[in-house]
């Protein structure tokens, strides 16, 4: 006869407060939807945006106000933020940077200041970089490399993020995926907290996509959900990162958390990379991230969605495997080619069909 045991507090509030968070969205947003209509907080459409009408840009609002609500409710059932609450802090400095950037567009030099001052500020609540994962063999850094690649990574990362939120889903999901994975190793490390923090996003971000997927009830994230689910993603992987030596095989840690945050950062850089080689802005719009360079397939927002996230997941496996197996330098650089194949072969699919575009258009001048 097995008899099972009574669930802690903590284990029910793992089961709860994701379910709470999803309520609370799902009640919450059409009254916050409604609101931003009013006043007029929305996406215009313009020539780079496939959406016609204005859609509101509350889902980061929502997000961030489900997410206060339910881990307010856990703090009445044994759970505390404790040295997690710089964090939050953090997150509502950027939610109200992200509203104000939603309606009125602060300029870059602005939001960049408060990100690098946001980043600082994380450093001294004590979470930063202290290892090099052991790629090429370095693990320890002196101190005032701890310090300057705390603070490119934490504002690199909330930036990189923020670019990805291009179609319908693709950030929710992303981050999703990603929270899952960075709750795992929390729960490998036996660091619930961290675990109930990404489970309740998770949960919040599951309803933000009933909206985000509807066609007569649509939001957005907007800047201010990108920016915030970056933040709080990048300092809790640094987090993990730091106690990655407590966890039975730290090499999987090191390469499980670079892998799964690796995407957009990857992303954002050769997009950026590309542009200067074009002698553009790096910060110059355009549409050459990974979701225009499938959107060129014609393929629907959804599908395109699908298969990020599951190019993210793999990326992710590859990663942890040849980590576990090979050695983190090498988990490393597998990320990397999968990323760099993946994307030269859809940029070699886009420049085929503008060639056939042009060479179309040549011929209906040529009939004329």
């Amino acid at each position: 006869m097995i008899i099972s045991k009574p669930l802690t507090a903590m284990n029910q509030l793992m089961f709860l407060i994701p379910l709470l968070s999803l309520l609370i969205i799902l009640l919450i947003l059409p009254m916050i939807r409604a609101v931003a209509l009013k006043v007029n907080l929305t996406d215009i459409p313009n020539g780079r945006k496939v959406h016609r009408q204005p859609v509101p840009l509350v889902g980061g609002i929502a997000v961030f106000v489900a997410v206060s609500l339910a881990l307010t409710f856990a703090m009445f059932h044994g759970f505390h933020l404790g040295e997690y609450v710089s964090i939050y802090l953090g997150a509502t400095v950027l939610l109200i940077m992200g509203v104000a950037d939603d309606k009125w567009d602060l300029g870059a030099s602005l939001k960049l200041l408060i990100q690098l001052t946001l980043a600082h500020y994380i450093y001294l609540q004590g979470f930063y970089i202290d290892t090099l994962l052991g790629v090429f063999g370095i693990y320890a850094i002196p101190h005032w490399l701890e310090y300057a690649l705390t603070i490119v990574v934490v504002a690199g990362v909330v930036n990189a993020f923020n670019l990805m939120d291009g179609i319908d889903g693709l950030a929710a999901s992303i981050a999703i995926f990603t929270l899952a994975m960075l709750g795992a190793f929390a729960y490998m490390l036996n660091l619930l907290n961290i675990m109930l923090i990404c489970m309740s996003i998770m949960g919040a971000l599951v309803g933000f996509l009933y909206y985000n997927f509807s066609k007569t009830r649509k939001i957005f994230m907007g800047d201010a959900g990108s920016l915030v689910l970056g933040f709080v993603m990048v300092v809790l992987a640094i987090a993990l990162l730091q106690k990655a030596e407590q966890a039975a095989r730290p090499d999987i840690m090191y390469g499980g958390v670079f892998a799964v945050m690796a995407l957009p950062v990857l992303d954002a850089l050769r997009v950026f990379k590309n542009r200067i080689r074009r002698g553009k802005s790096p910060f110059a719009a355009d549409k050459t991230h990974l979701h225009h360079l499938f959107l060129v397939t014609g393929l629907k927002h959804k599908y395109i969605t699908l298969l990020i996230a599951a190019l993210l997941v793999f990326i992710t496996l590859m990663g942890v495997l040849t980590s576990s197996l090979t050695g983190v330098t090498f988990g490393v650089q597998i990320v990397l080619l999968v990323f760099s194949l993946t994307t030269r072969i859809l940029k070699t699919k886009s420049d085929i069909q503008h060639w056939q575009v042009k060479i179309r258009e040549m011929e209906q001048q040529g009939n004329l």
